[in-house]
This record gives C-alpha cells, sequence and structure tokens, in this order.
C-alpha cells in the first residue's frame, strides 16, 4: 500500500517536471511543485483522509484492522 502512496503522489510530480518547457533542473522542479504541489497534497491526501474515516467508523473487523494500518502509515 505504502508503495501505491508513493507512486501515486509521484507520478503527477515527474509528469509536470517532464513536461516543463526549458530551464534548468531546479527551473523545472520549482515549475513542476508550483503547478501540481498543491493539487496532489489537496486532492490525493484528502481523499485518503476520506478513506480512512469511512474505514475507522465501519463496524467490520476487517475494516478496522485495514483503517488501524492507514493509520500508522499517516502518521
Amino acid at each position: 500500500m505504502a508503495v501505491g502512496i508513493a507512486v501515486e503522489f509521484c507520478s503527477h510530480l515527474v509528469h509536470s517536471f517532464s513536461v516543463s518547457a526549458g530551464g534548468s533542473r531546479e527551473e523545472r522542479a520549482a515549475a513542476a511543485l508550483t503547478r501540481m504541489g498543491s493539487s496532489v497534497l489537496s486532492g490525493i491526501t484528502l481523499t485518503k483522509f476520506g478513506g480512512i474515516i469511512v474505514l475507522a467508523t465501519a463496524k467490520s473487523q476487517i475494516f478496522q484492522v485495514t483503517s488501524h494500518s492507514k493509520d500508522q502509515i499517516v502518521y
């Protein structure tokens, strides 16, 4: 699960970096973070927290176990 989350976060930033026009690597990295950083942080992170909240309130034991393992990843 951790690998999936890491790939999900990084893939958007890498794509933005690769399509950035000209400049040095540092400038392209700054442009990628400026363009995609807030979207990645707010969009992906908020959906993860939404899923964690749903699983944390579930009555099924398997969902509760999954929820606790996600809490450990977040913290």
